[in-house]
């Protein structure tokens, strides 16, 4: 895990209760939250809004990165200090009110939104070239915006894993179009 670039996996790793995350579908962000150990003060409060890379797996198989989250809350609870930390994969200033305005695609549109948070665009083709005429932007979040036209056009709009991703509502596919692999999972 690391928190604004800084690995912490090690302190991490000696002193983690439980991990969660919750990848939400559509319009909601995905969120997780983090409860460590730390009897003795031996971890720092990660700052407002600090960026939370999370890794998860085993030796065996290795770890894989599950996404980007921003810092949302941290809390201090018991003698026993247990801290708890949640986040989401929305970045404060992606829900700052803004006025603006924007004429162009809805490609042209994600890539600024995405450049100026630091994210990558990723809009399905069916959607890039689509034009907008003069959309306006007053006192509204750039995820909101996002979100409004995304309902328009039958697709979703939300940040997930370093990316701005614009596409498809409720299909199976990347945003390339590619079918994602599922999984079948037996209950006993």
């Amino acid at each position: 895990m690391k928190i604004n670039g800084s690995d912490s996996t090690e302190i991490i790793k000696k002193r983690l209760i439980s991990i969660s995350t919750n990848d939400e579908p559509g319009f909601k962000s995905d969120s997780c939250e983090i409860v460590l150990d730390d009897f003795d003060d031996a971890i720092a409060l990660p700052q407002s809004g600090a960026k939370i890379e999370v890794s998860l797996g085993y030796k065996e198989t290795g770890i894989i990165k599950i996404g980007d989250y921003f810092l949302k809350e941290v809390s201090v609870e018991g003698p026993r200090q247990v801290m708890h930390i949640r986040a989401h994969a929305i970045n404060n200033s992606l829900r700052s009110q803004i006025s603006d305005s924007f004429g162009g695609t809805i490609g042209e549109l994600v890539e600024k939104i995405a450049t100026s948070q630091g994210l990558k665009p990723a809009v399905a083709q069916e959607f890039a070239n689509i034009k907008l005429d003069n959309i306006e932007q007053f006192g509204e979040s750039s995820l909101n915006l996002l979100t409004r036209i995304a309902s328009q056009h039958g697709a979703v709009a939300k940040p997930s894993n370093g990316f701005l991703v614009f596409a498809p509502y409720m299909r199976a596919s990347s945003v390339s179009g590619l079918a994602l692999p599922s999984h079948t999972i037996y209950l006993s």
